[in-house]
């Protein structure tokens, strides 16, 4: 974990992300799956309560900051994180959000 850098975080740890994805749960959850640049390992994040997209920042629930870095992409390694992950959660379905998020037209952490 680096520290955040722009002013509003400024002093916050962040988890930073290559390679990342936007999913929604069939429950609702959005959470951002993709490649933690500092640990070299796949991620996936605690439901997300924001997500800033011209700063490519967002906000975990539980108040755990994350940078996504580069352009979003389907990574093989964190797609079988994702599966594993669904998996022991005994979730069946999720939606790939990514797009939808990115064009602004849905709000993540948001449930109306």
């Amino acid at each position: 974990m680096r520290q955040c850098s722009n002013q509003a975080d400024l002093g916050q740890q962040c988890t930073r992300l290559s390679k990342w994805l936007v999913m929604r749960t069939w429950e609702g959850d959005e959470i951002l799956v993709g490649h933690d640049v500092d640990s070299g390992d796949s991620h996936i994040s605690p439901a997300m309560a924001s997500f800033n997209c011209r700063l490519r920042q967002a906000r975990a629930q539980c108040g755990q900051r994350y940078v996504l870095l580069g352009p979003p992409d389907r990574d093989a390694h964190a797609g079988y994180a994702w599966q594993c992950w669904m998996a022991i959660n005994e979730r069946v379905e999720c939606f790939d959000i990514t797009e939808v998020v990115l064009a602004g037209q849905t709000s993540v952490g948001h449930r109306g």
